[in-house]
């Protein structure tokens, strides 16, 4: 009720802030970071950090624009991702990102799969994550989700 009173008694102030909120959304959409997923089965953290994740930084950390290159090594998987600064053409930077991690395969093992670039959107995320628990039976939990909780959501 608040709400609808202020933008009623003050426009001026809601068109502000609602340009405000546009604005911050079109730097975002510039910041979006690149991020490098390689899938190396049966190895471990720290195989992963300097068999895959070390090379790939390396080379990826040369590329201009880039501002931070952050990184996680996990059994298995290692991602990388390259946030770039404010006005960096974004698939410019992931074609270069992409030429880059092409180069750095003759360092990664070879029974690894080949890494995968990507562009990673913030709006491709679920905004929010249910969860059930029952002491029902899976099948009839799942029912009652698919029929009933997912319709009045």
């Amino acid at each position: 009720m608040w709400l609808t009173r202020v933008a009623i008694n003050r426009p001026v102030t809601i068109t502000m802030v609602i340009l405000a909120l546009i604005v911050l959304g079109l730097v975002s959409l510039t910041r979006m970071p690149v991020t490098v997923v390689s899938v190396y089965p049966g190895a471990g953290p720290e195989e992963i950090g300097t068999l895959v994740t070390e090379p790939i930084e390396d080379r990826v950390s040369t590329i201009s624009g880039v501002k931070s290159v952050t990184s996680a090594s996990q059994e298995g998987i290692s991602t990388v991702g390259i946030e770039f600064y404010l006005g960096t053409n974004l698939d410019t930077a992931a074609n270069d990102v992409r030429e880059k991690v092409d180069a750095a395969g003759f360092e990664l093992p070879t029974d690894m799969d080949p890494p995968v670039v990507e562009k990673f959107e913030v709006s491709a995320m679920p905004v929010v994550t249910f969860a059930l628990y029952s002491p029902r039976p899976a099948q009839e939990l799942r029912r009652l989700a698919d029929d009933v909780v997912k319709d009045r959501l």
